[in-house]
């Protein structure tokens, strides 16, 4: 469930903020009868990424966060937060220019 919904979430941001939702505002309006304007813009890059996030916390994670699935301990949570953390890391590190880069 949380899966899905962080997966729309993070896709939503992407086509937003990496591939540009202006150029997919400008194929939409350029393939199709419907005419969407800038808001699509705004729903793409903000509401929609805000709105399932929220979802995720507060429609089921805080509860099962109290109760861990399956009879598991409360340190089960602390994988989670340690696969983001690696993530987070990851993108970081990928994002920092070598020394080769750089001269």
């Amino acid at each position: 469930f949380y899966t899905l919904l962080l997966g729309g979430a993070m896709a939503s941001l992407v086509v937003g903020w990496v591939f540009g939702a202006d150029k997919l505002r400008e194929h939409v309006n350029a393939t199709s009868d419907i005419r969407v304007g800038p808001w699509m813009d705004h729903l793409i890059k903000i509401v929609v990424p805000l709105g399932l996030f929220f979802v995720v916390a507060y429609g089921g994670l805080m509860q099962d966060l109290k109760e861990p699935y399956g009879g598991y301990g409360s340190w089960a949570n602390f994988i989670w937060v340690l696969m983001v953390i690696v993530l987070i890391v990851s993108f970081v590190l990928q994002g920092m220019k070598s020394k080769d880069e750089i001269s």
